[in-house]
């Protein structure tokens, strides 16, 4: 595989005068497969991408889904690496330097990306395991729907509790693997991004670290807080009473 990537970009920097070199900062472009790449000979898609990857939308991490690598060489010989996921329209880049961005393609520049990939086979993922709050979960294959129906989210100010997964080795790897979840509010941290997940995703959490003791269980966080809160009120009426009381 590290022999094909080799290949992908040498490829980009000798072929010839007939792939779309870029004029701007992004010089070239290649969609690759676990087998193939293809070079981009389309030069307003490199022009497009080449806007995007400066000032375009950001997004979060798409469902579980296949996808195609996207490998680039930049101005001065500087090469960034990504992923397009066809089904969403969401590309995952990485520049040479800086934190990786999620990007929301725009259909047209989304369309010419699947037109680029056809060939090449896109990269087909895995969840192969997971541990929630430091214990294996029961159905490690349940956490591919992980970013399904995920809503954007303050972060947690709470108490979180440690979420890893691991992939299929495929060759590449576009989800994080360490996240943080805070059950109180069902929220998710990756890559200082928080979102909220859904409730099945949240019992899933939850039931695989202990926190309830199934989908129908009450979750130990929810239970201890309610204990608590218990305990405060009956502390504040035993105080209240003794402020009442009529002096003899």
């Amino acid at each position: 595989m590290k022999r094909l990537v080799a290949m992908a970009a040498a490829a980009l920097l000798l072929a010839p005068a007939a792939p779309a070199f870029g004029k701007g900062n992004l010089r070239a472009v290649s969609v690759c497969g676990p087998e193939l790449c293809n070079i981009v000979r389309d030069t307003a898609l490199v022009a497009d991408l080449d806007r995007l990857f400066t000032s375009g939308q950001r997004t979060g991490p798409p469902p579980l889904e296949s996808f195609y690598g996207v490998d680039t060489v930049m101005s001065g010989g500087a090469t960034g690496a990504g992923e397009f996921f066809p089904a969403a329209g969401v590309l995952r880049w990485r520049p040479p330097s800086g934190e990786p961005r999620w990007l929301a393609l725009p259909s047209r520049v989304a369309a010419s990306l699947r037109t680029a990939g056809r060939g090449a086979g896109p990269y087909e993922p895995a969840v192969t395991g997971a541990t929630a709050g430091g214990k294996a979960a029961k159905d490690a294959a349940g956490y591919a729907d992980l970013f399904d129906d995920v809503q954007q989210a303050k972060p947690p100010s709470g108490e979180t509790i440690p979420l890893v997964l691991r992939f299929r080795a495929v060759g590449r790897r576009p989800w994080p693997v360490r996240y943080r979840y805070e059950p109180s509010t069902d929220t998710l941290v990756a890559e200082g991004r928080a979102m909220r997940v859904s409730d099945e995703t949240a019992s899933l959490i939850e039931r695989d670290a202990g926190l309830a003791g199934g989908r129908e269980g009450t979750p130990r966080w929810a239970l201890a807080g309610a204990v608590a809160a218990g305990l405060a009120a009956a502390a504040l009426a035993a105080r209240r009473r003794v402020r009442r009381r009529p002096m003899r």
